[in-house]
């Protein structure tokens, strides 16, 4: 459903009102008219700049129009969402469009990257029903409106509405998405930055991973596209553009570089997914979940996906690697697979042991390297074999671990169903335990292990 906020449900929700096309009626914001010159005041909503102020920042223009995506000026370059759109109807500039403003800015590394990646984003506007609960009050509405009364019929249900952003890859109409942007969606609607709008098939999804794809129902296979990159190669502090519908307002656009790379759900606050995110700081709002990150030559390395709750400036987007590579499945609305065990775990060292299980736990004292079970999960593969809470896997399939990271690399290359050896030390004593890999899907919130 922006982005995600990491502590959210499954879809994002903003109220009624921001989701609306046109401003109410009663709005004060000022409309355009083609018949009048220039004002002397620039206008955001109600605040309006004094003439003489522009006077003397023509060279520092507030606003450009840049690929038909409006975009406003931080720390010299235009980064950021306008929020001074005129009410009512389409509103979007087109290409080549005029700036409602005085002056424009020279070109630029972002401004040729969202040129040519900004078409391709569209806006997803979602609708689903939900149950209306009421229970134990049927027989006090029964007094009132009649013993005859049927509750179960359309007035049961409620209309939730979410919204989110989404990719064009392809002419014919395949979307790259989030899949918490669609789950359970009864009615999917894209929007493209030109205005046209198409109803959405969910070819196949992927909560695992969080992915979706979508067909547009289009007549003609002419629609923009973006370019797919190689986020195999990504290197921190490179520069990283975020576009997307932050908070609803279509087609935003944020500039800010990579953090980090291969940040686990764990860390990240979603351990129910398997992914390696890309980190940046480049600003993601509700809204932008399913929007593309862009670097610097106007290629997809990302798709945006969460923000950690309290964080400013940490956001979370999948590698598009990952994206590519589960593509072929979903769009022919196959099944990803995802072996799991079903432990909690970290890089075990003595200190984490005493930390977690407390001083009495110095039986594993010689280990140097290894991976801690921190919680076994109930009905789980690692739980069945008989694996426990505190102990130390040392060893995986004849192969001798390391660290966390080298134990999911391991677990990825199985096949479900697959039957490993594990070997672990519980106190001083070594013991060897067979597992058969899971399905992470038939147990989801352990996924990402």
């Amino acid at each position: 459903m922006p982005r995600r906020q990491v502590s959210g449900g499954p879809q994002d929700h903003f109220p009624l009102w921001a989701l609306t096309e046109d401003t109410p009626a009663n709005s004060s914001r000022r409309q355009p008219n083609q018949n009048q010159p220039e004002p002397e005041a620039t206008t955001y909503g109600n605040n309006e700049t004094p003439s003489w102020l522009l006077d003397e920042q023509e060279d520092e223009p507030q606003t450009q129009y840049i690929g038909g995506l409006p975009v406003q000026k931080v720390a010299g370059v235009y980064a950021n969402p306008v929020q001074g759109f005129p009410s009512g109807g389409a509103t979007h500039a087109q290409p080549g469009a005029k700036s409602r403003h005085r002056s424009t800015r020279g070109r630029n590394f972002v401004t040729d990257a969202v040129d040519k990646v900004g078409p391709a984003v569209v806006k997803i506007d979602t609708t689903r029903k939900m149950k209306v609960n009421v229970t134990g009050i049927e027989d006090f509405l029964k007094f009132f409106l009649g013993p005859d009364v049927n509750f179960k019929n359309e007035k049961d249900f409620e209309k939730v509405r979410g919204f989110g952003s989404g990719v064009i890859i392809s002419a014919s109409g395949k979307v790259l998405t989030n899949a918490h942007v669609v789950a359970k969606a009864d009615k999917v609607k894209a929007t493209l930055t030109d205005g046209r709008q198409f109803n959405a098939t969910v070819l196949g999804m992927d909560e695992i991973i969080d992915l979706a794809v979508l067909q547009l129902h289009v007549d003609k296979k002419n629609l923009p596209s973006a370019e797919l990159g190689d986020s195999s190669n990504l290197l921190v502090g490179a520069w990283a553009i975020a576009i997307g519908n932050a908070l609803g307002m279509s087609s935003s656009v944020t500039l800010g570089i990579i953090s980090s790379l291969n940040r686990t759900a764990f860390e990240v606050g979603i351990p129910d997914k398997r992914v390696e995110y890309i980190q940046t700081d480049a600003a993601i709002n509700p809204g932008n979940s399913g929007g593309p990150l862009v670097d610097e030559f106007g290629q997809v390395i990302g798709l945006n996906t969460a923000i950690r709750a309290g964080a400013t400036g940490v956001g979370f987007a999948i590698p598009i690697s990952t994206c590519k590579a589960a593509l072929p499945v979903l769009e022919r609305g196959g099944q990803l697979q995802h072996p799991y065990l079903g432990i909690h775990m970290g890089a075990y060292t003595s200190d984490l042991a005493a930390m977690v299980f407390g001083p009495g736990h110095k039986d594993t004292a010689d280990l140097k390297r290894g991976v801690l079970v921190l919680r076994v999960m109930d009905r789980s593969p690692a739980g069945n074999a008989g694996l426990k809470r505190g102990d130390v896997l040392i060893e995986f399939d004849g192969k001798r671990l390391v660290d966390t990271e080298q134990l999911l690399q391991l677990l990825s290359n199985c096949t479900v169903g697959k039957k490993v050896n594990v070997k672990v030390r519980r106190g001083r004593d070594t013991k060897s335990f067979p597992v058969t890999v899971g399905d992470a899907k038939k147990n989801i919130d352990v996924a990402f292990q």
